[in-house]
């Protein structure tokens, strides 16, 4: 279990290991420790598997983990950019995955900041040769970001990429079950004010006050500052951010003693609450 070459799968660690295999092979079949995607499907077809049934699963399973995303990417969004809905970004993110015996991908990890280094350094503050399996996939990858921020949305869909495929686009269809995040994106908003900000003061927080299901429920405005306070301080911060926000959401649905909620459990209870919140703001 100590064995950190075992369990993780950090480059920047295993690059380290004395039986790491550097290769400059960037399409046969290799033994290199890191390998691009061409060359791991030649290894699963002559392994008698099928790679398309693998890379649909892999989709389905990044499908799924950008649904999840989308809220979150939103709030970024709005704090960049406020009620602007021209602005232009984009995110590489990297993403760990594991696939079992029965050819089912297990998502071991987000990296929302993946390397973009090229050189297979392996002693501190020191230079390594370039690893051209780096420098071949992470050029499509940067190339592609590039590519894709700079064109209007509407001339994505004529852009032929290196290396992306869309997998997601967004529709309403395929988000089922989270509208209700999205609401909640709306009153942190309605709350935070006319600029959209990152982090909710407990000035704005106690205005939830006002609310007719929160008043309703006997939470004051003293109440309120009570549990900012004590949100806030488990995460050792002095401002509430979106987590901590949906986070007293359920706190305060659960406290909630309106006829219409009572008998609601769970989910349906704060889906509940957060709808009457979200009417009484529009």
């Amino acid at each position: 279990i100590r064995d950190v070459y075992k369990h993780l799968t950090n480059y920047s660690l295993n690059k380290l290991n004395q039986s790491y295999v550097m290769t400059e092979e960037t399409e046969a079949i290799n033994d290199g420790s890191k390998r691009t995607f061409c060359s791991l499907w030649k290894s699963v077809e002559k392994a008698g598997h099928d790679k398309d049934v693998i890379w649909a699963n892999i989709k389905e399973l990044i499908r799924n983990l950008l649904i999840g995303f989308k809220p979150f990417i939103h709030f970024e969004y709005n704090t960049a950019f406020g009620a602007k809905n021209d602005g232009k970004c984009f995110q590489v993110l990297g993403v760990d995955i594991l696939i079992d015996q029965d050819l089912k991908p297990w998502l071991l990890e987000i990296n929302n900041n993946p390397s973009l280094n090229i050189e297979h350094d392996t002693e501190v503050a020191k230079s390594g040769p370039i690893s051209p399996v780096d420098l071949v996939v992470k050029s499509k990858v940067v190339e592609d970001a590039i590519l894709l921020a700079r064109k209007k949305p509407e001339k994505l869909i004529e852009l032929d990429f290196n290396s992306y495929e869309k997998v997601f686009n967004g529709n309403e269809a395929e988000t089922e079950g989270m509208e209700i995040i999205d609401k909640i994106l709306e009153i942190y908003g309605k709350l935070s004010g006319f600029k959209f900000r990152e982090n909710l003061s407990a000035t704005k927080f106690v205005k939830l006050a006002a609310v007719p299901v929160v008043a309703n429920s006997g939470v004051n405005r003293q109440d309120l500052d009570i549990l900012f306070t004590k949100i806030v301080g488990q995460s050792g911060s002095k401002q509430m951010d979106f987590l901590d926000f949906i986070n007293s959401l359920e706190i305060l649905a659960a406290k909630s003693t309106s006829a219409s909620l009572k008998s609601e459990k769970n989910f349906t209870l704060v889906e509940s609450f957060v709808n009457c919140i979200h009417s009484s703001l529009k």
